[in-house]
């Protein structure tokens, strides 16, 4: 195989560890003559390798590109005014991804994150080529690390671009030819270093936010499911490692509000198999963080400014979920009784949920409704002016957004319905503010906050809410989904079953009680129920084909555009303008 890749920041991302490692400042020169080579072969330069292969998660897990790529475009959910509303920046770019429309090479997140994805892998490879060499030895453990870390990175590769450019050899420089490489080799190297992980891996990592054994048998069964429906003898496979997993993973919690709360992060991971680790800036992650770590090297896109984007050692998802419940609306008047505070989140109005992503819930029974969607929005100013002047006190209810509107004279009452058209898709424009107004994700809600008096500036949008990458229900779910498809019906059932006890409201039962019920639409549509914003429903539908027939189906604003060759996205223009051998590495097809 022809290993060699145009990687603009292959080589910034290995000065970037050697700098954290040095403890050196940026600078122009390098007097003391020390090298990458001479560093990685050191303990203390292999520890700083490793922890820079972890810092290359916060680039998808916590930020609005990867959000955009991993849950956008799909059934569950659309656009919300402000990515409508958007003339340029990272909101463009991903409304590209919500709706298809103009979804092309020259996308600047699609292009930041293929540099990325690569210059972590490349990294991985560093280590890994290093240890092979004999000029460090690093203990199984550590390599077993690096094994996992590449196979996650090419994992996001391969699915988001199919079959690109595959190297196990690690560059220092710009190089400028790139092969496409099946699949199925992506996947034969995904499975071999995730399988040599769980077997060195140790069962409890011995630093919060590194992987362990559970976590390479987790997503192996993760693997394992996305390959099966290319090779169906891998459904037994996932089915038996997801099974292995449960065993030994944390229990369900009884509440799944509570997996949303910071005091379920670092120091309660029931049912939290791996997160990326915002809460503990310290450890494993720092080495891009500016902010946390005056020695760390930055990065091409980070500044002072307060956008999103910025801040790679932050956590930006409590922006991009919530609605614009402090903009007057709908109470018409001088002085709203609700100013943007931390407990509401930042209101970036940028997505919003399909309404059949809303209808997926029986609220009154489900618990996964309450427990991911904020409804009611409590005053928290008090209003001396006016026609409220007097009549909304402070912790009063300001408005409830609702499926089942009743009349209140205390209250507003917003029908959810109404921030929609007829047929399901939004009203989407800036003028219209029922567009800026349903029920707000909590998920990633952080209540430690520091806040300004608007919530604003640089810092203080910015969370250290831990995101989490894989919970103990999917292994449920990826168990009852090879079940459907090996047509043990009743086993996937028993799962489906077994997950809907913790996810039921007191008194109620979600209990399905007929082996028919179980098809993979089913499952799709629990797997929405459970993860909605958790960074894996475009993968889900990828992965069972069920994309496109879903979008049009269930989200008339993407459904109108979304074509069969978006199942994969467009190879980054830079990527296609910098290599020689254009007519080998070509786009992929429909771009």
């Amino acid at each position: 195989m022809k290993n060699k890749l145009y990687i603009s920041l292959g080589s910034l991302a290995l000065s970037a560890v050697l700098l954290f490692a040095c403890k050196k400042r940026l600078t122009e020169y390098n007097p003391s003559g020390t090298t990458a080579e001479t560093v990685y072969t050191t303990a203390p330069g292999y520890d700083a390798l490793i922890n820079g292969a972890y810092s290359f998660t916060k680039w998808w897990y916590g930020k609005e590109e990867g959000m955009g790529m991993a849950e956008m475009g799909t059934d569950i959910w659309t656009a919300a005014e402000q990515s409508y509303a958007a003339a340029s920046g990272v909101a463009l770019d991903n409304r590209s991804f919500i709706l298809y429309q103009n979804l092309n090479a020259s996308n600047l997140n699609l292009t930041r994150m293929w540099k990325k994805l690569y210059a972590a892998v490349n990294l991985c490879n560093t280590g890994i080529k290093i240890a092979e060499s004999g000029a460090y030895t690093p203990t199984p453990a550590q390599l077993g690390e690096l094994r996992f870390l590449r196979a996650f990175y090419n994992w996001h590769i391969v699915e988001t671009w199919g079959g690109v450019h595959l190297t196990t050899v690690p560059t220092t420089e710009s190089v400028l030819t790139a092969y496409k490489t099946p699949v199925s080799d992506f996947y034969a190297l995904i499975m071999s270093d995730l399988e040599y992980a769980e077997g060195v891996l140790p069962a409890s990592a011995s630093v919060y936010g590194k992987v362990n054994k559970q976590v390479a048998q987790a997503f192996l069964a993760r693997v394992y499911l996305t390959w099966a429906y290319k090779d169906p003898s891998y459904f037994t496979k996932a089915r038996d490692k997801a099974d292995q997993v449960s065993k030994t993973a944390g229990a369900l919690k009884n509440s799944y509000a509570d997996l949303w709360r910071m005091t379920s992060q670092k120091n309660n991971p029931s049912e939290i198999i791996w997160s990326v680790n915002y809460t503990d800036p310290t450890v494993v992650t720092d080495v891009y963080d500016k902010d946390k770590n005056p020695n760390g090297y930055g990065d091409d896109i980070l500044s002072n400014s307060g956008s999103p984007t910025n801040n790679r050692g932050n956590n930006n998802l409590h922006t991009l979920f919530v609605p614009r419940y402090d903009a007057g609306w709908p109470f018409f008047e001088s002085v709203n009784p609700l100013k943007r505070d931390v407990r509401n989140g930042w209101p970036f109005n940028r997505f919003k949920p399909t309404r059949y992503l809303l209808d997926l819930y029986e609220e009154t029974k489900d618990a996964r409704y309450q427990g991911s969607f904020q409804t009611v929005f409590y005053v928290n100013q008090v209003v001396t002016t006016g026609l409220l002047a007097g009549k909304r006190l402070y912790k009063d209810t300001a408005f409830v957004v609702t499926k089942n509107p009743k009349p209140s004279t205390k209250y507003y009452t917003v029908n959810v319905y109404d921030t929609y058209k007829a047929d399901g898709s939004t009203i989407g424009t800036i003028n219209d503010q029922n567009a800026a107004i349903f029920p707000s994700l909590i998920k990633f809600l952080d209540s430690t906050r520091s806040a300004s008096p608007n919530d604003a500036g640089s810092g203080n949008i910015q969370s250290v809410k831990d995101v989490y990458v894989i919970r103990t229900a999917e292994m449920y779910l990826i168990a009852a989904e090879a079940s459907v498809m090996m047509g043990e019906l009743g086993t996937a059932r028993t799962w489906v079953n077994n997950l809907r006890s913790k996810r039921t409201l007191p008194g109620q039962s979600l209990e399905i009680t007929d082996d028919a019920q179980m098809t993979l639409d089913f499952i799709l549509d629990e797997r929405a129920r459970e993860f909605a914003g958790e960074s894996i429903r475009w993968f889900d539908l990828k992965r069972t084909g069920k994309l496109v027939e879903r979008v049009q189906k269930y989200n008339p604003d993407a459904g109108v555009f979304v074509k069969d060759f978006h199942m994969l996205r467009p190879i980054p223009q830079q990527q296609l303008d910098a290599i020689t051998n254009k007519s080998e590495f070509t786009q992929n097809f429909g771009y």
